[in-house]
């Protein structure tokens, strides 16, 4: 109950300004606000804490805290600058390798894995350690590496998160082997875990789709939908997908219609879009039009789909011979960037000459 706690801790601040213990509360407001991933509320309560009480037996934890806070924030030129001087501290190492792995300095972040291997003096780590290298290893497609160091992870893990992190791992590195029956093993694990149960029913579902076993994905997909949070509207995309794949097209379209609300974001306009495609493909044009439109004028232009559907429809008003209502849709396009400015300026060449 993050919020009940960061008004606790408040309320201690302002009765007990003298206390004691005031370091530890605004390094327990950051701690609180990073888990919120309101890191740049996290990084003020740090960052207070730092100039405030230098002399703060949570002095290093909090600077160390701060590297953390700017990693998240992508920030990690300053990370760096300052987890640097905490080498000490064997999270700093693993913090420096994953600076290293999102630059691609892939060299750099094994040797900071190998001082590990070599100086981690704290078993709890260690399931980390092993995961850590593992997902090195995936990234750089040593996907036999990647699957031994999960293993090893799970093997040493002493807690469920790490554990549930290590099989969805090693799920993943299954299926990137074709071993597809291992995956869903592995992904099967995760049914009742608390952090990545959705991930595997959803990625099972996609697996099951590729594998002609529709019946199987739409209940995965269903779950999903029913009790899932982060992944419930790639879900009800999903499974407007397969329904697309079984050709039961009306079905296929309710089930994208119900992302076709706030946010208007690319689940939504892939939606809209897709909708589009059905109609075109049965011949309705005139709706397809409408529904191409209605995309380039609900979503921001910056969505990939909105250039699409312009297109979609300025081709569709040129088979139904309105080419002067197709002509104003390619003018506006070849005032962008990207390959569809392109196919737009060709075709107002193309139907101004056809047209003399």
């Amino acid at each position: 109950d993050y919020d009940s706690a960061i008004l606790a801790l408040n309320n201690l601040i302002q009765n007990f300004p003298q206390s004691t213990i005031l370091d530890k509360v605004y390094y327990q407001l950051g701690l609180i606000y990073f888990k919120k991933r309101e890191y740049k509320l996290a990084l003020e309560e740090v960052e207070y804490l730092l100039k405030k009480y230098p002399n703060s037996s949570y002095f290093n934890k909090a600077l160390l805290y701060k590297a953390v806070i700017l990693f998240n924030l992508r920030d990690y030129n300053a990370a760096f600058k300052v987890v640097e001087n905490l080498k000490d501290l064997p999270y700093a190492h693993f913090l420096l390798a994953q600076i290293y792995i999102q630059e691609r300095k892939y060299d750099l972040a094994h040797q900071e894995y190998n001082w590990l291997k070599e100086n981690l003096r704290e078993p709890q780590l260690l399931p980390y350690l092993y995961l850590q290298i593992g997902e090195l290893e995936f990234d750089r497609e040593n996907w036999d590496k990647a699957l031994v160091n999960f293993q090893n992870a799970i093997q040493v893990a002493n807690t469920s998160d790490v554990k549930e992190e290590a099989i969805y791992w090693l799920a993943w590195c299954y299926y990137k082997k074709g071993d597809v029956r291992k995956a869903l093993v592995e992904f099967k694990k995760l049914d009742e875990a608390l952090n990545f149960w959705e991930q595997s029913k959803f990625y099972s579902a996609s697996i099951l789709k590729q594998e002609k076993d529709y019946q199987k994905a739409i209940e995965l997909l269903q779950e999903v939908i029913k009790n899932g949070k982060e992944f419930k509207r790639l879900a009800i995309l999903s499974l407007g997908d397969v329904y697309w794949e079984l050709k039961e097209m009306n079905k296929a379209i309710d089930i994208y219609r119900k992302l076709e609300r706030a946010p208007y974001d690319v689940i939504s306009a892939e939606a809209s879009f897709k909708i589009g495609e059905i109609l075109e493909s049965q011949g309705e044009h005139p709706q397809a039009i409408l529904q191409y439109l209605k995309i380039a004028s609900l979503y921001s232009s910056e969505i990939p789909f909105v250039s699409r559907a312009k297109i979609r429809c300025a081709r569709l008003l040129e088979k139904e011979g309105k080419i002067s209502e197709a002509l104003k849709i390619y003018h506006q396009l070849a005032q962008e960037e990207g390959e569809e400015a392109i196919y737009a300026r060709e075709k107002i060449r193309e139907l101004k000459t056809g047209r003399r």
